[in-house]
């Protein structure tokens, strides 16, 4: 009961003191959810318009009540001590007289539960929101009685600006333009479909491995909007999919003044956030493909997708966790995944409902004797490199951040001196 009354608290200290600092400055305010993407969309969207601005964007899991008024204010969590959430309101009331402020401010907002948003855009006001894609079977439906649900306090980041905002829309998303209602903000969409006002074609993946550094060609396509037309070249970009990233940053750049160019140039730097569809390199001379953030059922099937298009020496193997929140969808989204995990050579899974995937991999046509099942990360990470990763091998690992799949990567990659810089959940409190 101590530690919730605490945690209230700070909460609306904090959310009192983002006011304040947000008043005192007036940074334009740009906002990002979705079920998928937020992230690397995020990310996109500060490599693009720091070529202009002086940018702050939201770090590691800063997407929710607590994490945005600290990145709002510039400052860090201080966990479970008293004092050191004290001098974290009186260094920031501090900064709210004098400081160096950002002249934008990029916010990850997730939502768990219904009202989440509401309580976020109380008090934030943005002058730009992104929506990147709502899946049919998302992560967090446990807390909502359905997808429409979701949907509906998700696109409450767009439908709640004003005249003179701007709302940035994955034109490709069907549940989004089915939800699309009442917007009174200017809307720039994007996509790879025709009606994308912000529009990917020629679309080219290099699906060979080489020798280079980041051990694939990239993708490149052409970047279009309105009649200008530019290249752009993904270098370190495994997947189709991440594309849509960088087609709402370059959004996000042209709502706030950017010209083609200045974007093709920023994006030839997009790099894949640790844990996320991350090319590195294994033992036995192997590739890993981490993608251990976190998964729902349409990001696992992304990925296994990538998996399936890539073109490998040796055995490609993918090793699945559980997908966590998916309420009374739990059983259908493994299901979904196991389907197509049974294209790989090999699979591994980790986790209780992860059976569901090794079932549906099993009537799909994979061989018993090259499905493997285990409990945990560290038990199935140790028999993948004892007895199935060789020389020529390209293995996926992903699953929901409950499971720690991070683990596995750790055992498998030849650096793993560098885990707190490649991996995703290397701090100190996780790593304890």
């Amino acid at each position: 009961m101590a530690e919730k009354i605490s945690r209230k608290i700070i909460q609306r200290v904090l959310r009192w003191l983002a006011k304040l600092t947000i008043k005192r400055y007036r940074p334009r305010i740009v906002g990002v959810t979705g079920s998928v993407g937020k992230t690397s969309t995020k990310e996109a969207v500060y490599l693009v318009l720091q070529q202009k601005y002086s940018v702050r964007r939201s770090s590691g899991n800063y997407n929710n009540e607590i994490g945005i008024p600290l990145t709002i204010l510039g400052a860090t969590a201080a966990g479970r001590s008293i004092l050191g959430w004290l001098g974290v309101f009186i260094k920031s009331s501090l900064k709210i007289i004098y400081c160096r402020y950002p002249q934008i401010i990029i916010l990850e907002m997730g939502v768990d539960r219904p009202g989440d948003m509401d309580y976020l855009l109380d008090f934030i006001k943005l002058d730009v929101g992104i929506l990147t894609k709502i899946s049919s079977l998302p992560a967090h439906l446990e807390f909502f009685k359905s997808v429409e649900k979701l949907a509906q306090e998700k696109i409450k980041l767009v439908s709640s600006l004003g005249k003179g905002k701007r709302a940035i829309i994955n034109a490709d998303d069907p549940i989004i333009k089915k939800h699309l209602v009442d917007i009174k903000a200017s809307s720039l969409t994007f996509g790879i479909e025709e009606t994308a006002s912000v529009k990917a074609s020629n679309i080219v993946t290099d699906s060979e491995f080489t020798k280079r550094e980041n051990g694939i060609g990239g993708v490149t396509f052409k970047l279009q909007y309105k009649k200008s037309i530019v290249p752009v070249r993904l270098p370190y970009i495994l997947a189709r999919h991440q594309i849509y990233a960088a087609l709402a940053a370059a959004a996000s750049g042209i709502a706030l003044g950017l010209n083609l160019v200045e974007i093709s140039q920023a994006l030839a730097e997009l790099k894949p956030a640790p844990g996320r569809m991350s090319l590195l390199s294994g033992i036995k001379n192997s590739y890993l493909i981490d993608d251990t953030y976190n998964a729902s059922p349409d990001s696992v099937t992304a990925a296994l997708m990538v998996l399936g298009e890539l073109k490998v020496d040796g055995k490609k193997i993918a090793v699945l966790g559980d997908m966590k929140e998916l309420g009374d969808k739990n059983e259908e989204g493994h299901r979904k995944v196991g389907r197509l995990a049974a294209t790989a050579d090999i699979l591994v899974t980790v986790g209780e409902s992860a059976k569901f995937i090794a079932d549906q991999a099993l009537q799909a046509g994979l061989a018993q004797d090259q499905i493997f099942q285990f409990a945990g990360a560290v038990e199935a990470g140790k028999f993948i490199q004892n007895n199935i990763l060789q020389e020529g091998d390209l293995a996926l690992v992903k699953g929901s951040q409950a499971m720690r799949m991070e683990k596995i990567v750790k055992e498998l990659m030849t650096e793993p001196l560098r885990a707190s810089e490649l991996l995703v959940r290397q701090e100190e409190y996780w790593l304890e």
